[in-house]
């Protein structure tokens, strides 16, 4: 019903941005509409640049990255989620329920070696976080879900309603800038 590859896709990417490093100070999306109105793909870039702000309730973060969404109806999935710093880079083969996960680089580093070898061994050093996973794909948030219920929580501790909020104002302000419109919206 309206909706095209950002917000049936492109949620994945940005609810882990959100969850990882809170709200960006900037949104900037493009991408690519079909005749009916849907986008057929795009990408959306979160930009954590902005000085820090007074609020103390956001996450500290060093200012100076940007996360790159992309989502896609059109491409093949399978490029899986990179998250790279100065000295390694997390993979993770699904953003939205990753089962092979692995850090690379000297983070994942053992150490045992010295000098100039133990900075080689370091960057290519491979550690495996993978997790194995079994059932349907939304069993564990439907158990999840559950548990909340039973205990009368009214969010979850790990992704808190907060964040919920964050990922659909990027996406509304990724629709706007794409020219994504939905029939409900105002001319």
């Amino acid at each position: 019903m309206a909706g095209g590859s950002l917000m049936d896709l492109g949620v994945y990417p940005i609810s882990l941005a959100i969850h990882l490093f809170g709200a960006p100070a900037r949104v900037t999306a493009t991408g690519v509409l079909l005749e009916e109105g849907a986008d057929a793909l795009g990408t959306v870039v979160l930009d954590y640049a902005a000085e820090p702000e007074a609020d103390t309730t956001r996450r500290a973060q060093p200012a100076g990255f940007e996360v790159v969404c992309l989502h896609s109806k059109t491409s093949p999935a399978g490029t899986g989620s990179a998250i790279a710093g100065d000295h390694a880079v997390l993979t993770l083969d699904d953003c939205q329920w990753p089962q092979q996960i692995a850090l690379r680089g000297t983070a994942a580093d053992a150490g045992g070696t010295a000098g100039a070898d133990r900075l080689k061994a370091a960057a290519d050093a491979v550690q495996d976080l993978s997790v194995k996973r079994s059932g349907p794909v939304l069993g564990y948030e439907l158990e999840a879900f559950c548990r909340l219920v039973r205990s009368g929580a009214r969010e979850s501790e790990l992704h808190p309603l907060a964040n919920s909020v964050a990922a659909v104002e990027v996406l509304y302000e990724a629709r706007q800038q794409v020219g994504v419109r939905f029939p409900g919206d105002p001319d």
